[in-house]
C-alpha cells in the first residue's frame, strides 16, 4: 500500500477514522522512530523565519531534527545527559540523541492563521529530512487537513 493509494482513499482526511491505534510499546518505555527513509509527501513550514521542508510521516513518537541541519541553522543544542534519549528505530536497532534543540519560531501553512508558536526537538546525528514531526504533533495540528501545500514527491 503506496501513499497514492492513501491519498486516494483520502485515509489522513476524509477517512481518519479507518486509522486504528498501534499497539503499545512491548516491554519499553522507548520512543519509537519507525521512517524507513524513503520520503513521498513533503510539508513546507518555516522555523525562525527560515523554510525547512519536513517528511509527511506518522511514525515517531518525538519531534526529531537531523544534526546538520540544527548545525546549519546555528540552533543551541542542549547535549546534557537529561537532554538525550534512546530511541528505537525500525529495524529495532537503538540510537542515542545528541541532545535537544528548541525552535522559537515555527509556522505552518494553513494552520492557525500561520502563527508562529515554539517547539522542542531531538537532535539525531543522521536523518534524510530537515524535521520529523511526531505522530502526536501532526494529529494536534491535523495535518493532512490544514496543510493545504502538501505535495507529493512526485509532483513537478
Amino acid at each position: 500500500m503506496g501513499m497514492s493509494f492513501l491519498e486516494k482513499i483520502q485515509l489522513y482526511t476524509k477517512n481518519k477514522y479507518l486509522l486504528v491505534d498501534r499497539p503499545s510499546r512491548l516491554n519499553s518505555n522507548m520512543p519509537t522512530l519507525k521512517w524507513i527513509g524513503s520520503p513521498r509527501s513533503f510539508i513546507d513550514f518555516t522555523a525562525n523565519g527560515t523554510k525547512l521542508v519536513r517528511c509527511a510521516d506518522t511514525g515517531s513518537d518525538l519531534n526529531l531534527m537531523p544534526l546538520r541541519c540544527a548545525k546549519r541553522h546555528s540552533l543551541e543544542i542542549n547535549t546534557t545527559e537529561s537532554a538525550r534519549t534512546q530511541v528505537m528505530l525500525a529495524d529495532e536497532s537503538v540510537i542515542t540523541t545528541v541532545g535537544q534543540t528548541r525552535i522559537s519560531s515555527v509556522s505552518l501553512p494553513g494552520f492557525n492563521n500561520e502563527e508562529s508558536f515554539k517547539m522542542s526537538f531531538h537532535v539525531l546525528p543522521n536523518l534524510a529530512s530537515d524535521i520529523i514531526f511526531s505522530e502526536e504533533f501532526l494529529e494536534q495540528v491535523d495535518v493532512f487537513h490544514t496543510c493545504a501545500r502538501i505535495k507529493d514527491s512526485s509532483d513537478p
